[in-house]
């Protein structure tokens, strides 16, 4: 049982910016551990699964963890990386009714190791089964992108700017959607991208968490995601929903609640858009 002083009460505003303030710190924390080392500082193995893994991965989910346990010492985690939560005493097990923290160390591990300045740190906090607040920390960028409680969605604490509409196209047609795809084109997806040919611009940035922040931050209008794991989507999850967007499962059904004591690094195949009109237009037709 959680004691008095980490138990969370997700209708406490106080307690949401305390907690969302510690996954934004923790999100540069590891940013930074990234950052240093992006310079070639770092080695490289392959995990069980064939991807490769960091010690700037691991170096940063260290940190990321030990610094929350040191502030929440009764919380949960759920990391991409398969290692204890760092810090004195047992982890605590992951059920629905304490505070679990999610944490992606370096989300964008492959473009960090060719050395593409594009990747991303992504910690979540998960309560009753769904995201309460959520960080996406860009190192290279130095953006911060954060979600929950009563303060909204935030850029390096201050709201997103304000960007013109885009003009119509000839005979008056709405302008194409910028939207994210998927390195892996995995579940179906492949399926979906065709389906949208000649109706949308893609991009890929090849980090899930980057391209959810994006969308939040309006600088892309959908993403489409096919193998990426719930450390990958909790925080982005929350930085869409919190700007009015939508994102559900190819098939349409909600990702959240989920039942985190039964997760076990299932692939979550999903798609996120600015508005609920878009979403029903990309999603795949039955």
């Amino acid at each position: 049982m959680a004691s008095a002083s980490t138990r969370f009460d997700p209708a406490d505003p106080t307690l949401l910016r305390q907690v969302r303030a510690l996954a934004e710190e923790a999100a540069q924390i590891g940013g930074q551990i990234a950052r240093a080392a992006f310079s070639g500082n770092f080695t490289v193995r392959r995990k069980a699964d064939g991807t490769e893994v960091t010690s700037a991965d691991e170096d940063a989910q260290a940190a990321i963890v030990g610094f929350l346990r040191s502030r929440r010492a009764d919380d949960a985690f759920i990391t991409e990386e398969d290692s204890a939560p760092a810090g004195a005493g047992a982890p605590t097990p992951v059920t629905n009714d304490v505070l679990c923290w999610v944490i992606d160390p370096l989300d964008g591990t492959r473009n960090f190791v060719h050395g593409v300045p594009l990747y991303a740190v992504s910690v979540a906090a998960m309560f009753a089964g769904v995201p309460v607040v959520g960080a996406v920390y860009l190192p290279e960028r130095g953006e911060l992108f954060s979600a929950g409680g009563p303060d909204g969605f935030l850029i390096d604490r201050r709201p997103p700017p304000r960007r013109p509409p885009l003009p119509p196209r000839s005979g008056g047609r709405p302008p194409k959607p910028l939207v994210g795809i998927p390195s892996s084109l995995q579940g179906g997806t492949n399926t979906v991208i065709q389906s949208w040919t000649g109706r949308v611009v893609i991009r890929n940035t090849g980090a899930t968490a980057m391209h959810l922040a994006m969308l939040g931050a309006g600088q892309l209008q959908a993403t489409l995601i096919s193998d990426s794991r719930l450390w990958d989507i909790a925080a982005g999850w929350l930085l869409v929903t919190s700007t009015g967007g939508v994102m559900t499962a190819l098939d349409g059904r909600d990702l959240f609640p989920l039942d985190v004591s039964r997760y076990a690094g299932e692939a979550m195949p999903s798609l996120a858009s600015a508005n609920p009109e878009l979403h029903a237009d990309l999603l795949p037709k039955p």
